[in-house]
C-alpha cells in the first residue's frame, strides 16, 4: 500500500503521526509513503518556518500541540530545549513551533518507510483501478490514497500589483523577503490583520527608522488577545449544544445559533451582548478599551475556542441564506474575537500612532507605480506615496476569486472535477472524513484535503489543533477503505 502526502507543515506531520499510531496499534499492513514537499517549509509549513524570534505564536503556548494525546508536549519541548524560565510565557516565537514540528517530524518518520521529493506536485489524474497518479517537474508516483496538506491558501492581491519592484506580494519569511535600502522612507502594509502586525512589529525591531502606513478598506484591526482566565465546557456540554441545533436540519437559523450560544455563555457566566456590544469593534479606541478588560475579554475567547470543535458541524447544517446573514453580518466581528492580537503587538501599535510614527488610511481605493515608488489614491481624494509596501491582506479561500493566484495543481484538479470550489471558501469536503467531493458529488474517500482548502466546510479550523485532529480521522478512515479494497481484491 502506497500513500503519498502532499504537504509537509501541521497538517501533513498529523497525517503522518496518525498513520504511524494506525500501524502501532498492530494494524497488519506494510504502508510505503512518498511525501511531497517544498524543501524551505518541509517540517514547520509557511507560518512556523525560520524566521525573526519577535515574530510569536498569537495562540496561548499551553494550547499548542501537534500530539492531541499529549496537550503540554509543546511545553514539554519548550522546557527540555529553551529553557523552564519560558514554560510560563503566554506567546513563544513563531519559529520555535516550528522547531519543535521539525523534531516531532524526524521522530516520527524513523518508524515509517518514507520516500520524501523535494517538489511541488504539478498535477494529478485518477486512474481506473482506483489508484492515483502523481506528476512533479521530474518524478511521476502512482498511489492508493492521497493526504493534499499543502496548508496555506496563496495571498490575495486586490490591487494587482504581483511582480512589481518594491512590492512584496508573499511577506513571510520576513527575515528573506524583506530587506530594506532606504531605512529612513515610508513602507506601505496593506491590511491590518495578524499578518500586518507582524510587518510592523519587524519593522520597528530592525527598522526603526522607518515610518510605517497601514492601508486599509475599513481602519479595522483584530481584537486584543486577553488573559488566559480558566473556563471549562465538559464534552456534554459542549455535544448537547452541538446536537441541540443540528437536528433542526433545514429549519435550523442563525438566530437559533445566537441564541443556544447566548445561553450557554450565561450558565459560563458571560453575557454575550455586553462582550459583542463593548468589545470587538476592531477600531483603535475599541482596542485601547479592551487592554483594560483582559480578563474579561480572556474568558469570552476561552469560551468561543472551546466551542470551535462544533461549529463546522453547525456551519454544514446552516441553510444558505443563513449562512449569507452570519458571514454579511457576523463574521468580521466573530473572526476578530477568534483571531486575535498579542497584547504586546496591540500596545505597540497605539503607542507608535500615539506618537505618530504609525499613520492608518482607509477607504484606499487605488494603489499605483509611479516611477519609483507607489502612489496611493483614497475614497476621500486623499494621495500620498510610499516606498515600499507589503502586502498583509492575508490568504484567499475563495476559489471562485482567486484561482490565477492557485499552483498548478489546484487549478488543474479544478478543471478536471476532480475538486469543486466551495462558495464560502476552500472546496467542498465530507466532513468529518476530509473526503474531497468531486464534480459528479462523489464522495473521494482515498483523496483527502486539509487546512485551508478545507476551511469553507470545516469552519474555523485554522487552529493547529483543529487541524491536527482533523488528521485521526481522515488517515483512519483512508486506511479502513484501503484494507477493504485490498481484501476484495
Amino acid at each position: 500500500m502506497k500513500i503519498a502526502i502532499v504537504g509537509m507543515g501541521v497538517a501533513g506531520i498529523s497525517v503522518l503521526r496518525e498513520i504511524k499510531n494506525v500501524l502501532n496499534q498492530g494494524k497488519r499492513m506494510d504502508v510505503d509513503i512518498v511525501v511531497f514537499s517544498n524543501r524551505d517549509q518541509y517540517g514547520t509549513g509557511m507560518p512556523y518556518q525560520k524566521d525573526d524570534e519577535a515574530l510569536l505564536i498569537n495562540q496561548y503556548t499551553d494550547t499548542m500541540t501537534i500530539d492531541p494525546s499529549d496537550s503540554e508536549d509543546f511545553l514539554k519541548w519548550v522546557t527540555k530545549y529553551k529553557g523552564p524560565e519560558h514554560q510560563e510565557k503566554p506567546h513563544l516565537p513563531r519559529k520555535w513551533f516550528g522547531e519543535y514540528l521539525s523534531d516531532r517530524l524526524k521522530e516520527w518518520s524513523r518508524e515509517l518507510t518514507m520516500n520524501v521529493i523535494y517538489e511541488d506536485v504539478q498535477s494529478m489524474h485518477a486512474l481506473s483501478d482506483g489508484r492515483i497518479k502523481l506528476k512533479s517537474a521530474t518524478r511521476q508516483e502512482i498511489v492508493d490514497g492521497v493526504h493534499l496538506a499543502i496548508g496555506h491558501s496563496p495571498y490575495a492581491d486586490p490591487y494587482r500589483l504581483k511582480g512589481l519592484p518594491g512590492y512584496i506580494y508573499h511577506p513571510y519569511p520576513f527575515e528573506s523577503q524583506l530587506k530594506l535600502e532606504n531605512q529612513s522612507g515610508t513602507v506601505g502594509i496593506i491590511g491590518t490583520r495578524l499578518t500586518a502586525m507582524d510587518a510592523m512589529l519587524f519593522l520597528q525591531r530592525h527598522y526603526p527608522e522607518t515610518n510605517i502606513a497601514f492601508l486599509s478598506l475599513d481602519k479595522r484591526f483584530s481584537s486584543v488577545r486577553g488573559h488566559h482566565v480558566p473556563l471549562h465546557l465538559s464534552q456534554e456540554e459542549k455535544e448537547q449544544f452541538k446536537q441541540t441545533l443540528i437536528d433542526k436540519k433545514d429549519a435550523l437559523t442563525f438566530e437559533d445559533v445566537k441564541e443556544a450560544f447566548s445561553q450557554l455563555a450565561t450558565k459560563k457566566g458571560i453575557n454575550v451582548k455586553h462582550m459583542c456590544t463593548e468589545f470587538g469593534q476592531g477600531s483603535l479606541d475599541s482596542m485601547r478599551h479592551e487592554l483594560n478588560h483582559l480578563d474579561e475579554l480572556g474568558r469570552f475567547q476561552q469560551f468561543i475556542s472551546q466551542l470551535k470543535e462544533t461549529f463546522p458541524y453547525i456551519w454544514w447544517t446552516l441553510p444558505k441564506k443563513e449562512k449569507v446573514l452570519f458571514k454579511n453580518k457576523y463574521e468580521e466581528q466573530f473572526l476578530n474575537f477568534k483571531i486575535p492580537v498579542t497584547e504586546e503587538a496591540v500596545r505597540s501599535l497605539i503607542q507608535s500612532v500615539d506618537q505618530k510614527k504609525i499613520a492608518i488610511y482607509s477607504h484606499i481605493q487605488s494603489i499605483k507605480r509611479r516611477d519609483d515608488r507607489f502612489e496611493v489614491n483614497c475614497e476621500n481624494g486623499d494621495q500620498f506615496t510610499v516606498d515600499v509596501l507589503i502586502n498583509a491582506t492575508g490568504q484567499s479561500t475563495n476559489l471562485y476569486y482567486s484561482l490565477d493566484l492557485h499552483q498548478p495543481l489546484i487549478k488543474q484538479l479544478i478543471e478536471e472535477g476532480f475538486i469543486v470550489p466551495y462558495p464560502y471558501g476552500g472546496v467542498k469536503i465530507d466532513y468529518p472524513s476530509m473526503s474531497a467531493i468531486d464534480r459528479r458529488g462523489r464522495i473521494r474517500s482515498t483523496f483527502k484535503v486539509y487546512g485551508q482548502l478545507a476551511s469553507g466546510v470545516q469552519y474555523g479550523n485554522t487552529n493547529v489543533d483543529m487541524v491536527s485532529k482533523s488528521a485521526e480521522v481522515g488517515v483512519r478512515d483512508m486506511m479502513d477503505v484501503l484494507v477493504k479494497r485490498k481484501t476484495k481484491r
